[in-house]
């Protein structure tokens, strides 16, 4: 039964994911506002940044696909329907979708997973933004995460 919100879960993100985004504007949001990391407030050594930059490959190799910014459980709305199986009706808190790289949700989507983790929600994560996918990018934004003080 919840294979079935899962698969409507992954079809609802890669349609957003397919809104067209205007080529050489600014990453954004719909209305034009800028892009958000929750990291923001961190600060690390200049050497480190610089050394974590040098490890990716250019940014131009990837698509820039429109995200919604904060995937977790309770921001999906879910009923029970007649026959006893799950119906997603909505996804709600929208403030930190944006336009932004297409492996961004996939290194995001796991803020606030733990070597202590109990919750098996990140296993179940829909594969248009599972770390699966992503998984280069998903291990270099743990080590920055982890390294940024």
């Amino acid at each position: 039964m919840l294979t079935n919100v899962w698969r409507t879960l992954d079809k609802i993100l890669t349609d957003l994911r397919s809104l067209p985004f205007t080529s050489n504007t600014p990453l954004r949001g719909i209305r034009g506002e800028g892009c958000k990391d929750i990291r923001r407030h961190l600060h690390c050594g200049n050497a480190f940044v610089l050394l974590i930059n040098k490890l990716h490959p250019p940014a131009l190799l990837y698509r820039i696909v429109f995200t919604y910014g904060d995937l977790r459980p309770d921001n999906i709305t879910v009923e029970m329907a007649e026959d006893y199986s799950y119906i997603i009706t909505g996804l709600i808190d929208w403030e930190y979708s944006r336009f932004y790289l297409e492996y961004y949700k996939a290194a995001k989507s796991t803020n606030c997973l733990s070597p202590y983790e109990e919750d098996d929600w990140y296993l179940f994560l829909p594969d248009c933004v599972s770390p699966k996918r992503y998984a280069y990018w998903w291990l270099l934004d743990r080590v920055r995460e982890t390294r940024v003080v």
